[in-house]
Formats: C-alpha cells, structure tokens, sequence
C-alpha cells in the first residue's frame, strides 16, 4: 500500500481487503439510491466534498504543525507573548508531501492552485533567505564600519595628545623667549 511503512503483507492484506469492502457498500449504495430514484450524481457530488474536506483537514494539520508561537486570539492584551511564526521551511516540505498524494490538489481545489499555493511558500521562502543573507552582509559591513571608526578616533586622540604636548612645550619656550604660545594665542581667540 502507498502509505504503509514496513513490509508486512498480512496487514497489506487486510487494509486492501477493507477498502474494498468499503467500495462495495458505497456502490451498494448508490445502486439503493437510484433504486428509490435519487440521483446518483448527488451522492457522487457528496462523496467529494466530504474527500475536499478530509483533504482540508489534513492540510489545516500541516499548518499547525508548521507553526510555533502563541495563537493572537489567545494572547493575553497586557503581557508579551511568542508571536505566531510559520516555518517555512517545514511548511514547504509538507506541502510537497500532500502534494505528492494529491491531497493538496483535493484540498485546495485543483492542481493549479496546488501549484500556485506552493510556489507562493517557496517565493516566501526564498524572500526570507535572501533578506537573512542581507541582513548578515549588513551587520558585517556595520562591524566593519564600528571597527574603522574607533580605530580612527584612537588615532585621532593619539594625534590631539601629541599636538597638545607640542603646545605645552611650545608654550614654556615662548614664555622663556617673551612670545605668546600658540596656545594663548588660540585661548585669546576663542
């Protein structure tokens, strides 16, 4: 069988043995039905929205599965909560699964919105990467930029100190020789 995990041919057995059985009585009942004069189409139309639903169900699963956080309906209005996230990543990968057993194609109505649905998951996907890989590339550049900027500033007061010593010295031959500093004469300026 498509979904049996293990070789076991005795429980193979019996799993297609009951699906038949349950083929048999739903034709079964169809035959009754149109005995009494229903229409059979409105049993066949029955049959597969109940299978629509089934596939609903199972894909309602594969999201919740997916996602991590506190649900916003539930969150409390004063305290900070998890928010509600969808992995991607792990949406992506059961999508493909239902998508693989046709229960998406079911789900959501056809294979062309099972197609648009997924490629929908993988172009969010592949946004989220890229502006990860932006982000990263930024901070680096950021970190790089930190990095220069203090490097520059230690120089820059290496640069003040040593001018500022100059002046000093400058000042006290001044003084020696009758001649105003630098120093005053920026003092004097300012």
């Amino acid at each position: 069988m498509l979904f049996r995990s293990g070789i076991d041919p005795d429980a193979d057995g019996k799993l297609i043995e009951r699906v038949n059985s349950i083929q048999d009585a739903k034709d079964a009942a169809i035959a009754e039905l149109k005995q009494k004069g229903i229409d059979p189409s409105i049993v066949r139309q029955a049959d597969a929205l109940w299978k629509q639903g089934s596939a609903l169900e199972d894909l309602n699963g594969h999201v919740q599965a997916a996602t991590k956080g506190m649900r916003p309906e539930l969150a409390a209005d004063s305290t900070q909560t998890t928010p509600e996230k969808v992995s991607l990543d792990s949406i992506f990968t059961r999508l493909n699964k239902l998508y693989s057993t046709n229960r998406l194609q079911s789900a959501v109505g056809g294979e062309s919105n099972a197609k648009k649905l997924l490629q929908a998951v993988d172009t969010a996907h592949l946004s989220t990467q890229k502006a990860a890989a932006w982000a990263a590339d930024e901070a680096e550049q950021a970190k790089g930029a930190v990095s220069n900027a203090v490097e520059w500033a230690k120089n820059d007061a290496d640069r003040v100190k040593s001018n500022w010593k100059k002046l000093k010295v400058g000042g006290a031959v001044s003084a020696t020789l009758g001649i105003p500093s630098v120093r005053e004469m920026l003092l004097h300026l300012l």
